[in-house]
């Protein structure tokens, strides 16, 4: 079961209703007026922009987090690269990051309807050299 990233939208649609197609439109702007999860979009900063595939309001309503969604055409470090680049723009954006996870496609969502399609992997460390500030 591969998805696209339509599926993996429809997907969070599940889980988050409240879920913003945002399709690479600057975040300020969304979160401006409210938006809560955001799927695609991108942070600019200085002339500089970087694209996350989900960006999503942490409990206490103040920092976020970062889900990166596993690729096929993409190694595990590069995208952890990849991170670590987005995390530098973030940080200068002001915006308080509190944790970068990975998701992976659960391979037994293939064999079992009930199990959940994605893996939560929590790379805090591997991004910024330390946990996650929960």
């Amino acid at each position: 079961m591969d998805f696209n990233h339509s599926d993996v939208f429809r997907s969070f649609q599940t889980q988050y209703p409240e879920a913003v197609k945002a399709d690479g439109e600057c975040a300020k702007s969304l979160i401006a007026s409210g938006a809560r999860v955001l799927f695609n979009p991108s942070i600019e900063v200085d002339g500089k922009s970087v694209r996350l595939d989900i960006l999503r309001r942490a409990a206490d309503g103040v920092g976020w987090d970062v889900l990166e969604i596993e690729r096929a055409d993409c190694s595990y470090s590069a995208q952890v690269e990849r991170l670590r680049e987005a995390a530098k723009l973030l940080q200068l954006s002001g915006m308080a990051i509190y944790s970068f996870i990975y998701l992976s496609q659960n391979p037994e969502a293939r064999k079992d309807a009930t199990a959940p399609l994605w893996i939560y992997e929590n790379i805090s460390r591997q991004v910024v050299g330390r946990p996650s500030s929960y």
